[in-house]
């Protein structure tokens, strides 16, 4: 009988070695501190503690408490074996250095669910032969489970050794408890066969059997969804930073293209107010009032944005527009306006070819911003909400900082008038929300044209 119980928990305690050798310590260097280790890993899923703390129980009933109710006794062996078994996972968890202790939990919770439920499949071991059966069908059975969760338990372990911090407290707690359960169960039939002497099979034996061999595939089952959970919940934050960096690098991509098209935009603005410096600071204070009237209408910041950069591009077509005309002093001819006009054919044409959301606003902006709400402007004639809100906004505002500008041929309008030839346009050249907004907005507006003089930007 001993040399059966030799060998019973000195398979189960080699296997569990094994075990702990091959997950955990494998590709550590060979010391005695590793092979301490793998010697300990024997413990956890053996057999040993359970026994032992049983056996120990068993004693001290039948010493101090011989009168005392078996169901005491059973509920003091699961509470006691359930604290034991979950310091041994913890302590050995942190001898070994795992970061993440479900992994420890994991494996030896397996083989100890095996050893649990095998250990109730056969009649009361007092026959030699019911002992060593009943050590095949446990490594049987623990070798069937192992190989069946292997690829999944090595995904585990790959997945995390590569995050810091994962809550997988709701999987070690529901582990836990099938282990819990699986005591339960285990020392709940053995102490029944004892009490009751079933040392032979009958019809409650089979029975017993046929429960046992239906808990190892529920606990397999069980075992094999937490473990493809755990992976899948790892998978997805892992997919999740990757989305997380890629749209902060797609951002920072994009921000750096929007500055770079600014900075394409700006070096435009300063040609064309180079080529024409009666127009001073037209063309940056007509940004800062687009910006103003995009949000005043409920345009995003984004968007605003966007078109502060891109108005600065509304005049780029006077860039061939030739310098006679632009610099003459005095009133147009017939001929020398319909030359003028011609700027925003230009305008169009140069940005053409353009990509990008600034560029794409800034050919809306270059080519519609002289069309008229009733759709007597130029060059399309489009009317209405055929003009796009973008060349909507920068029509008011050009227009609102040309009137106040001085001119090589007119004096700069005062503000009140100004005020009042953009409100009395409302309808007819202007649209309406754009023009409503811009009365909202009438002290920025005011405050910019008075703190910006032509000569200061």
């Amino acid at each position: 009988m001993f040399f059966y119980a030799c060998l019973y928990f000195g398979m189960s305690f080699f296997i569990s070695s094994l075990a702990s050798w091959h997950y955990f310590l494998k590709n550590r260097k060979n010391t005695f501190h590793k092979w301490f280790l793998v010697f300990l890993g024997g413990i956890p899923s053996s057999c040993i503690l359970p026994c032992v703390a049983t056996g120990c129980l068993s004693i001290l009933y039948r010493k101090f408490f011989p009168h005392t109710g078996k169901i005491l006794l059973y509920i003091t062996m699961i509470a006691v074996i359930s604290i034991i078994y979950f310091l041994t996972i913890r302590i050995y968890a942190k001898l070994l250095g795992v970061r993440h202790r479900i992994l420890v939990l994991m494996l030896y919770s397996n083989m100890t669910l095996v050893a649990n439920i095998t250990n109730t499949m056969l009649p009361h071991m007092t026959s030699p032969q019911y002992i060593l059966l009943s050590i095949i069908l446990n490594y049987l059975f623990l070798t069937v489970c192992c190989i069946g969760m292997h690829r999944d338990f090595e995904e585990l372990i790959s997945n995390m050794e590569r995050l810091e911090k994962v809550n997988t407290r709701s999987h070690s707690i529901k582990i836990y408890m099938l282990t819990v359960l699986t005591y339960m169960y285990g020392i709940g039939v053995i102490m029944f066969r004892s009490v009751h002497k079933m040392n032979r099979w009958d019809s409650l034996q089979i029975g017993i059997s046929m429960n046992a061999m239906l808990a190892l595939m529920i606990a397999y089952a069980f075992i094999k969804t937490m473990l493809r959970q755990a992976n899948g919940t790892i998978e997805n934050k892992r997919l999740y930073r990757v989305s997380k960096e890629a749209n902060r690098n797609a951002l920072e991509l994009q921000a750096q293209m929007l500055q770079s098209q600014e900075r394409v935009i700006e070096a435009f603005a300063n040609i064309l107010e180079n080529k024409s410096p009666d127009n001073g600071g037209h063309v940056r204070r007509v940004a800062i009032y687009s910006e103003i009237l995009a949000k005043e209408i409920g345009l995003s910041a984004e968007l605003a944005n966007r078109i502060r950069i891109a108005s600065m591009m509304h005049d780029i077509g006077k860039i061939l527009i030739p310098n006679e005309i632009l610099e003459k002093k005095g009133s147009f001819t017939d001929e020398e306006y319909e030359i003028m006009k011609q700027h925003v054919h230009y305008g169009d044409t140069i940005l053409k070819a353009s990509q990008g959301p600034i560029l794409n606003t800034a050919r809306n902006i270059a080519r519609e911003h002289h069309e008229r709400w009733d759709g007597r402007g130029y060059l399309f004639g489009l009317k209405g909400d055929e003009i796009s809100i973008e060349a909507q906004i920068v029509a008011v505002a050009d227009v609102f900082d040309a009137l106040t500008s001085k001119r090589s041929y007119k004096h700069a309008w005062d503000i009140r008038e100004a005020f009042a030839e953009i409100l009395n346009g409302r309808g007819t050249q202007f649209s309406p929300r754009v023009v409503d907004a811009f009365m909202r907005s009438a002290v920025q507006f005011r405050r910019i044209r008075m703190n910006t003089p032509d000569d200061e930007l």
